[in-house]
């Protein structure tokens, strides 16, 4: 079950990267069942958790962090006993800030594995706020959705920041969590969007 979003047993394959659709849409696009009726029920009904919006909001954390190597498989479901699914914590996520400071990498080789906007961007370099917008109104979501986004994560990457830190060992070099957290407000202030046409 792993990759698919809505949690469609009937469909073949996973998540389209960027898309936000289940192959069977995809398929459907070819002259195929969808079966967008049941992908509706999974999503509203059984799946709660497991949205655009959430899906959306950690690409945007991937990028924010430098986490490149994120993709489809980082999300899965669960099954839950009465045969419902539930969207299972993400993981498998490492960024590669401290690797771009240290000078291990150039920033030319920082690419995304999900491409973010209409013209299909993958360096982390650039990328901005709007491309994401772009992203997420071809998933569905609503500007304001977007914007939310943002907000939200502005609102609290100081708390979260304190929070993962306290976490780590006692011996985890602050080096890192600084390295990270400077890549991150850096990226963050790139978010901010046009004005919509009046």
């Amino acid at each position: 079950m792993d990759k698919r979003w809505p949690p469609d047993p009937l469909a073949a394959g996973g998540l389209l990267p960027g898309t936000f659709q289940s192959a069977s849409t995809q398929v459907s696009k070819r002259g195929r069942s969808g079966n967008r009726r049941d992908h509706a029920a999974f999503a509203g009904q059984r799946c709660p958790l497991w949205n655009p919006f959430t899906f959306f909001k950690a690409h945007v954390l991937f990028w924010l962090i430098g986490a490149t190597d994120c993709h489809t498989k980082n999300f899965s479901i669960a099954l839950t006993p009465g045969g419902r699914f539930t969207m299972t914590p993400l993981y498998d996520v490492l960024t590669v800030q401290p690797g771009l400071d240290a000078g291990h990498i150039q920033s030319k080789q920082m690419t995304l594995a999900m491409r973010v906007g209409k013209n299909r961007h993958y360096r982390v370099g650039d990328i901005f706020g709007c491309h994401f917008l772009e992203t997420g109104l071809a998933a569905g979501l609503s500007r304001s959705q977007v914007e939310t986004v943002f907000q939200e994560v502005a609102n609290i990457r100081e708390v979260a920041f304190v929070e993962a830190c306290a976490r780590m060992p006692q011996d985890f070099p602050d080096s890192l969590a600084a390295s990270v957290k400077k890549g991150f407000e850096q990226r963050l202030a790139r978010t901010e969007l046009p004005r919509p046409d009046t």
